[in-house]
């Protein structure tokens, strides 16, 4: 299967723009080429990259398809991939992110949210230099491993005791959250009640994925009395 990357440029929003869009499927008022992938997966028969990856079948392997109201260019090809990535990297090293992401990463200003340009240097200058020097990555390689042992015993304890049934995800996330405290402040780190603590707060950002998509591919929602609140 030809892998699918989404590349969207701000300037590609803005209704003055003269940036010509590469050809794709014809698109309805609002929902755009949402119907497409809507009356595909309604069937059940097949996962949203399936249909993108016959729609480039017709339409080459760089095309527009519309998410709702927010453009969107495809390139499931190896030299559009590598066009990208390779020659132009750095025309393409800023992306955009979920609208709803600026209440939860301090208005777009973290690594991974923030543009690319001194700012976000600078940050990953600081990330490099201390949380993420081969230093601190190798002291946290043998804490690493036992808890990952422990969290394999403990996953195999509860399903014995409950039917084979558990929630694996809550262990993973518990040891993420670990691995990264200790990244942030030091390899001493040892607060289960800040683990605990901050778990459902990782929820609560989980929880806005979804309206962060519909929010994304139509603007107008953030605007709806009765949504307004949830932003």
């Amino acid at each position: 299967m030809v892998g699918v990357m989404f590349v969207a440029s701000e300037r590609l929003r803005r209704p003055k723009s003269t940036v010509k869009l590469p050809p794709g499927p014809p698109k309805l008022p609002i929902i755009g080429n949402l119907y497409q992938n809507l009356r595909q997966l309604g069937g059940g028969n097949e996962l949203i990259h399936i249909t993108l990856f016959k729609m480039s079948q017709k339409y080459g392997g760089v095309m527009t398809v519309w998410l709702g109201m927010k453009p969107t260019i495809i390139v499931s090809n190896h030299e559009g991939a590598w066009e990208v990535l390779v020659n132009k990297s750095s025309d393409y090293a800023s992306r955009m992110v979920p609208y709803m992401s600026k209440y939860v990463t301090a208005n777009w200003t973290t690594l991974f949210s923030s543009d690319h340009g001194p700012y976000w240097q600078s940050l990953r200058k600081g990330v490099q230099a201390f949380a993420m020097n081969p230093s601190a990555i190798s002291t946290q390689t043998v804490s690493q491993e036992n808890e990952a042992v422990v969290m394999t015993q403990t996953i195999q304890e509860q399903a014995m005791t409950n039917g084979g049934i558990i929630r694996p995800l809550v262990y993973i996330r518990h040891n993420t959250i670990r691995v990264v405290g200790r990244l942030c402040f030091g390899p001493d780190f040892n607060n289960e009640g800040f683990v605990i603590g901050i778990d459902p707060l990782i929820d609560d950002v989980i929880s806005l994925s979804s309206l962060a998509h519909f929010s994304d591919a139509f603007p107008f929602i953030r605007y709806i009395p009765g949504l307004r609140g949830s932003f």
